[in-house]
């Protein structure tokens, strides 16, 4: 890659969400649509998963059998799209009521997005809800195997002035 592919590729949408981990949590339906609507146009596929649709993890599983796989193999799923947006609505409820479930559910899109990964495709999860009030839990998890989710309530410009401004009150601190 030289400078100048390496330069339009850091201007892509799923490049910056992209760059701090595969999921991201958000609150604003204005914003999700915002986003998925860039995504498409960079070439992605959106599917759409209601969470309160899920009793447990194999009701994820068979979601996305149904949805995406199709009984494929993965070489036969991906198409020549860039990549793929999965939102999974109602999610934050999803997590309150079936807490390991959803840790795993979790655990299985991230696997799943490293598999994309070698077929040289990309995977963003969404994680939606329809409440006013954001599970902190859920952006602290601590448990194993899980990197941190970072809420995206706001444009990248809103977004990346309210990350830094928290960066520094943790540094005085």
């Amino acid at each position: 890659m030289n400078n100048e592919e390496y330069e339009i590729i850091i201007k892509q949408t799923w490049f910056k969400l992209l760059v701090d981990g595969v999921s991201k949590f958000y609150t604003k339906h204005e914003v999700l649509e915002k986003y998925v609507k860039l995504l498409e146009t960079e070439g992605f596929d959106t599917y759409s998963f209601d969470c309160n649709d899920w009793e447990n993890v194999n009701s994820f599983s068979d979601d996305y059998r149904i949805k995406i796989t199709k009984g494929e193999s993965m070489s036969d799923i991906l198409s020549d799209k860039e990549g793929y947006v999965f939102i999974f609505k109602n999610f934050e409820q999803f997590f309150i009521n079936h807490f390991k479930d959803a840790i795993c559910v979790i655990n299985i899109v991230k696997n799943i997005s490293r598999e994309y990964l070698l077929f040289g495709k990309k995977l963003l999860i969404f994680l939606n809800s329809n409440g006013k009030t954001v599970n902190k839990k859920l952006v602290q998890i601590n448990e194993p195997l899980i990197t941190p989710i970072r809420m995206i309530d706001s444009d990248f410009s809103e977004d990346t002035l309210r990350r830094k401004k928290e960066v520094k009150e943790r540094i005085e601190k």
